[in-house]
């Protein structure tokens, strides 16, 4: 059952109510918070537990990624608006709705803190001003902040797309390769069984064998729940869609892929980025690559190259620190893998001022 809020609270001279007495202790990932202030996609959520070690009992909510991204109402306030959360008169308005559900009456709030915002959700604002409010002591001019909380337009899912995996053994060998992804598989080619096991040459072609059959690559992909680390971004770039084409062109050659490799990358995913007015695009390497999938490899790669682009669509072009890039030598055996996931919830973007915006 999704609960509805209507939430009135003034920044100046706030009013602070303690959970009723009866109420159990609520906990969100061990830590306990105050159930009334948070707002949480219920498909965040992994599980609920419910204990009784004390009077009142303890609820124990777990969400799907171990670290629970959200917005306080000053991120929200002074990012996605204009008005000094410090100084002005505000009065917000906050509203969790669904596609099937509009209905905005609701309890009153009146402390802003410890106020928690799934950053999954998709948050629109409006802003009217206010020539008085009855119970504001000063007359001066307030404003009114209409918060919604959408999550009709949500994917708290990602789709992670088309990673191909090469391999370029120094001789014949046979390999078998596990991928440990935090998600699902949907689709792999050849048929994924507990990993593949394949007879690799230096040439990068493949014999799978299971089937007895030859391949170019190892393909997957699948569905995982957004990510922190796909919510925030301090660098990449801003592509206008006609650009596309010589972008990918000449950035993927410096994260050291080979034509091969890096016009299969263009040909899956140009049509996606040239039709968008403009894109934001961030690449995982190395390390940071990790996040999304990891490869058990036997024999073990003298080295791997992996490139993942995370991109959004944006409305506008906007100024972001370019991301260093430092292109990879390849030695010995080596593991290449290109895969990438448009993002459709909102993320916060560092620009080239330092500030973070949302897009």
């Amino acid at each position: 059952m999704r609960i509805v809020l209507f939430a009135f609270f003034i920044c100046k001279g706030l009013l602070s109510f303690s959970q009723l007495s009866n109420q159990p202790q609520y906990y969100l990932n061990s830590e306990e918070i105050v159930i009334d202030k948070v707002r949480i996609s219920p498909k965040q959520i992994r599980d609920i537990k419910v204990e009784h070690k004390t009077k009142n009992g303890e609820i124990y909510i777990t969400t799907k990624n171990e670290k629970f991204s959200y917005y306080t109402l000053n991120d929200i306030i002074t990012q996605d608006t204009k008005l000094n959360y410090q100084k002005e008169n505000i009065v917000y308005k906050i509203f969790t709705q669904t596609k099937h559900n509009s209905n905005k009456n609701g309890e009153l709030v009146v402390d802003t803190t410890g106020i928690k915002i799934d950053t999954s959700y998709y948050i629109s604002i409006t802003v009217d001003s206010l020539s008085s409010v009855k119970y504001l002591v000063d007359k001066t001019k307030t404003y009114l902040v209409n918060i919604n909380l959408d999550t009709a337009a949500i994917e708290p899912e990602v789709y992670i797309k088309k990673p191909v995996i090469y391999l370029y053994p120094e001789s014949e060998m046979d390999i078998h390769l596990k991928v440990n992804f935090a998600g699902e598989l949907k689709t792999t080619y050849p048929l994924y069984k507990n990993g593949w096991f394949v007879h690799a040459y230096p040439s990068g072609e493949l014999k799978n064998i299971d089937d007895g059959k030859e391949y170019s690559y190892l393909f997957w992909d699948g569905l995982m729940n957004q990510i922190q680390e796909q919510t925030i971004y301090e660098s990449g770039y801003v592509i206008k869609g006609d650009t596309a084409l010589l972008f990918l062109q000449n950035t993927l050659p410096k994260f050291g892929l080979k034509p091969r490799e890096y016009n299969d990358f263009i040909v899956y995913w140009l049509p996606y980025l040239q039709t968008n007015t403009y894109t934001f695009i961030h690449f995982r390497t190395g390390e940071n690559y990790n996040v999304i999938s990891k490869n058990e490899v036997s024999p073990k790669p003298d080295n791997q190259i992996r490139v993942f682009m995370d991109f959004k669509s944006v409305d506008s072009y906007f100024k972001v620190n370019a991301q260093s890039i430092q292109t990879p030598k390849r030695h010995g055996f080596t593991l290449v893998e290109w895969g990438g996931a448009e993002l459709k919830s909102s993320i916060k973007i560092k620009n080239d001022k330092g500030e973070f915006i949302s897009r």
